[in-house]
């Protein structure tokens, strides 16, 4: 009996710690779903992304304050902090169309040959 009482007693603190949710739907300014959107936190480094419903949900989030980053090509990247007290969270996002700027890309090729024998073509253009 007395093994019971020591073992409930160290397990009794756990009970305290609450596990939430963080709940949501991601939409684009016409409020239409976003799939794929990625949504992570660095404090705790966990995440998920949206499904084609633009549905998200991380559990077993521990009670505080924690960022969370919804990331996505082609839309603002959009960051909350929210609060995990007492309660589950819904958070709907609706992220905002921004443009996506690339410069230029280089491709090569690794060397095959001592580097004094090797003759390699490179060509430059832009995204135009």
């Amino acid at each position: 009996m007395n093994r019971f009482f020591i073992l409930f007693g160290l397990f009794l603190p756990l009970l305290g710690f609450g596990q939430y949710r963080l709940s949501g739907k991601i939409t684009d300014e016409e409020q239409q779903p976003i799939f794929g959107v990625q949504v992570f936190s660095e404090e705790l480094k966990i995440g998920t992304t949206s499904d084609e419903d633009g549905f998200y949900e991380i559990n077993n989030i521990p009670e505080g304050t924690y960022t969370f980053t919804y990331n996505y090509l082609g839309f603002e990247t959009v960051q909350k902090e929210v609060t995990f007290y007492k309660n589950n969270v819904v958070l709907n996002i609706r992220l905002k169309e921004s443009v996506f700027h690339m410069e230029e890309v280089i491709v090569s090729t690794p060397f095959s040959k001592l580097q004094s024998e090797n003759v390699m073509k490179v060509e430059h253009k832009s995204i135009k």
